[in-house]
């Protein structure tokens, strides 16, 4: 369950930014990318690493790079385009029961909470990792696509059953066919506000 969310164009020092950071140049969206900030906090760490490759798999089946960041100087950015994500344990029952994370989008910030007690809860072990990377790509995507929304299959599932658990074991679960469009229009529009404010500038 994740709180409605809105996104707002992207602004220069964001995306400046995002651009150098990633290796890409400016107004490239053939390979965008995506800066995340991640506090794994308790979290076991050959865990976090595992995921964080897993929804960088998921990603790169749209185009899409996820440049992940513990922590640093891009991390202490006052940028609202950075992607901070937490990781955090004990969550209480009565907060969001139902959900591995949630999303918020606001005050400057885009801020994503994953209940990793709770994703360790929810599979064997040895899922564990496909599972945070599932969550982490999903709670990603939602702040991508602007819009609280979910989809009947695949990666914005808004419930997982044991047969996708089955099939994230051995593969990304994919990303449906409107998401992958949400998800290239953000880029598209961030692109293109972009190349506006470049020219204001002149």
């Amino acid at each position: 369950m994740e709180t409605p969310i809105a996104i707002g164009v992207a602004a220069l020092l964001g995306m400046s930014l995002a651009i150098g950071a990633s290796g890409g140049k400016l107004g490239d969206i053939d390979k965008p990318a995506v800066v995340v900030c991640i506090q794994s906090g308790a979290a076991v760490p050959w865990i976090v690493v595992q995921a964080e490759r897993g929804a960088t798999r998921i990603f790169e089946s749209v185009g899409v790079r996820l440049d992940w960041h513990e922590g640093g100087r891009i991390c202490k950015a006052p940028t609202a385009e950075i992607f901070k994500i937490y990781l955090t344990t004990g969550a209480p029952a009565g907060v969001f029961p139902d959900a591995l994370a949630w999303t918020r989008v606001g005050d400057g910030t885009r801020h994503i909470e994953v209940f990793f007690n709770r994703v360790v809860e929810m599979v064997e072990p040895r899922l564990v990792p496909a599972l945070l990377a599932h969550v982490l790509a999903h709670e990603i995507t939602h702040i991508l696509e602007g819009v609280s929304r979910h989809s009947s299959e695949g990666v914005m599932k808004p419930h997982w059953d044991a047969d996708d658990y089955a099939d994230m074991s051995v593969k990304p679960l994919p990303f449906a066919s409107e998401d992958a469009a949400l998800i290239r229009n953000y880029f598209k529009a961030s692109a293109a506000s972009m190349q506006r404010a470049l020219i204001d500038n002149r």
